[in-house]
């Protein structure tokens, strides 16, 4: 009797044991646990963030695909669901869609006031990372509306999570001539930065000061920040300007808004219809103007756009049939209250662009300069193998396609989908991962490399199963997965008819199609757009198809019609469970 009460208590202890073990370690619904072989313990994490780099301009940056690629994992179906700077950035943060974090745009609902008042100051990836023990460190660009309101007067205040903090507060286009708050990591914690100007030129001599070029005092806040490695894991957030184009060229000199002699770095060079100027070209570091690098400059007057492959450039048929299925903003912008319609691009505009993607690549070098150095730094202070570097943009842009002239916040493929790429220990190299993945995932993915956990509920899904090769296949059969069959797609819009001629919108994106739904705030119908994606059907999304009178294709615009509705609401796991529903036909991109 008494054997077997002691049998029965220890199977009491053992059962309890098991409990409280379960509870300790119970996975959030977003973690998939790796198997061995998988993520290093308490990594550090360097995730760099390019701005406004589009698809198309990674051809021509053959440091960061020898670098991110030959070293590591490339994401070829990335995608931003809403393509603007402070959405994509807030959702970067908090692993949520723009929906749930209300970050809808750059404007009058976005921005840092937008996030601040939403608790996610209180809730993000840094504070989630600082509570588990890492150092954090941001440096560029934080939110929009940071710089001007943080900066107003007083000192700037630096929010919590971040132990250094080195954001801009200069208008976000610029890469002279600026002002970062500055908290460093030794400093006490105050709440509260300092003001520091990088001028362009000595103010006595006026003599240029080249480390004083923004993507450089970048790099160099990095590599302090990697140098101070005191063995607890950090993670550190870089936001370099580049490509970003130059806003405010007049701000950035005295001598800034005048054309260069070398047309690939003009600066303020494109009117619209009537007479405001839309844009400057972004501009390199002082080592990469032409005539420093002979080999540099061959490569970059070797850029020729566009190119054939580029079948929805400008629509370039002179009929309005070509653009008879497409929605009215397309071809019809508000100037003045009055519609304008907008015509196929002329040399002159094609030359713009052309110069624009040069100048852009131009400013690149230096952040693959950043990298380069970043990677000799963690070299040297034995910390490579174990840490873990991401590479990605905050959204795409459109280089004359819709007839979109350096435009962002469609729902079109050149605006959402990105480059994103992984390196570290145990990440495979030269590998291309075609599964779709979002930018709220990665504040999931960082949290999950370092073993913190959420403090709200997230919309995003782990990245490690798949960096790591432990998630499910990519089709378990026609039409479904176990990983993500669809993403919600954003755009939101508020100023009105005159002045924004993209209307808000909502849309769904599969492997295989696309579906969205336009409800312009000056009319109460609604405008539908689908497209076949696929490789060998549309991949330029240039035929309409959402009247298709295909039974199975009409039968699946259907159902996305109505599956859009919940959609564009869902929080959390209703998110991850509607980006799993299969659709009435095939899926598959093989």
């Amino acid at each position: 009797m008494g054997h077997r009460k002691n049998v029965l208590l220890i199977g009491f202890v053992l059962f309890a044991c098991l409990i409280f073990f379960m509870n300790a370690t119970q996975v959030p619904q977003w973690r998939i646990v790796t198997s061995p072989g998988g993520p290093v313990a308490r990594p550090n994490i360097i995730f760099i963030l390019a701005d406004d780099l589009a698809a198309r301009d990674l051809p021509y940056l053959d440091r960061i695909q020898s670098i991110m690629f030959e070293e590591g994992t490339k994401f070829s179906t990335f995608i931003i669901p809403n393509a603007w700077c402070c959405p994509s950035r807030s959702s970067i943060l908090t692993g949520l869609y723009n929906h749930n974090n209300r970050n809808l745009d750059n404007g009058s609902h976005g921005g840092w006031t937008e996030f601040k008042t939403a608790g996610f100051e209180d809730s993000n990836v840094a504070v989630w990372l600082h509570n588990s023990g890492y150092r954090t460190m941001l440096a560029g660009k934080y939110l929009n509306k940071y710089n001007a309101l943080a900066g107003a007067e007083g000192n700037p205040p630096v929010p919590k999570g971040w132990d250094a903090w080195y954001a801009g507060l200069s208008h976000y286009g610029k890469f002279w001539n600026f002002y970062l708050a500055e908290k460093d990591l030794n400093e006490p914690n105050t709440g509260f930065a300092r003001k520091v100007y990088y001028p362009k030129k000595d103010p006595v001599t006026r003599n240029l000061i080249p480390e004083n070029y923004a993507t450089d005092v970048v790099t160099r806040k990095a590599l302090d920040f990697v140098k101070a490695n005191d063995n607890r894991p950090f993670f550190m957030y870089l936001n370099p300007t580049a490509p970003h184009k130059l806003t405010h060229g007049k701000d950035e000199d005295e001598d800034e808004a005048e054309p260069s002699a070398d047309s690939t770095i003009r600066k303020c060079v494109w009117k619209d219809q009537s007479g405001n100027t839309q844009f400057c070209h972004p501009l390199p570091a002082p080592r990469h103007e032409p005539g420093q690098n002979a080999q540099l400059d061959a490569k970059i007057n070797s850029i020729v756009y566009p190119n054939p492959a580029n079948q929805s450039f400008g629509f370039l048929e002179n009929d309005t049939g070509s653009i008879a299925d497409k929605p009215f903003w397309i071809f019809t912008k508000f100037i003045n209250g009055l519609p304008i319609q907008i015509k196929p691009f002329n040399d002159a505009e094609i030359e713009v662009i052309q110069n624009h993607l040069r100048a852009r690549v131009r400013s690149m070098e230096a952040v693959e300069d950043m990298l380069e150095q970043i990677i000799q730094s963690l070299t040297e202070t034995g910390q490579l193998e174990n840490t873990y570097i991401f590479f990605a943009s905050d959204h795409g842009l459109h280089f004359g396609e819709h007839r979109q002239m350096l435009n962002k916040g469609t729902m079109y493929e050149e605006a959402i989908r990105v480059p994103m790429f992984v390196r570290g220990p145990n990440v495979s190299k030269k590998v291309s991962i075609p599964h779709m993945a979002l930018n709220h995932d990665l504040a999931v993915t960082f949290a999950d490399l370092a073993g913190a956990v959420p403090t709200h509920e997230v919309d995003g899904k782990s990245l490690v199963p798949l960096i790591f090769g432990t998630a499910p296949n990519f089709s378990v059969r026609p039409g479904q997965s176990e990983w993500r069959t669809r993403v919600l797609l954003e755009h939101w819009e508020f100023a009105g008819k005159n002045q924004m001629k993209i209307p808000t919108g909502f849309g769904i994106r599969t492997r295989s199609y696309k579906f969205m739904e336009y409800t312009p705030a000056w009319t109460q119908d609604k405008f539908y757009e689908a497209y076949n994606i696929q490789p060998a059907q549309d991949p330029h999304e240039l035929n309409n198809i959402a009247e298709s009178s295909d039974p199975e294709i009409k039968a699946t615009f259907e159902q996305l019609k109505v599956d859009l509705q919940e959609f564009k609401r869902c929080r959390g796991s209703a998110c991850r469970e509607a980006e799993l529903k299969a659709l009435p036909v095939s899926d598959s991109q093989d």
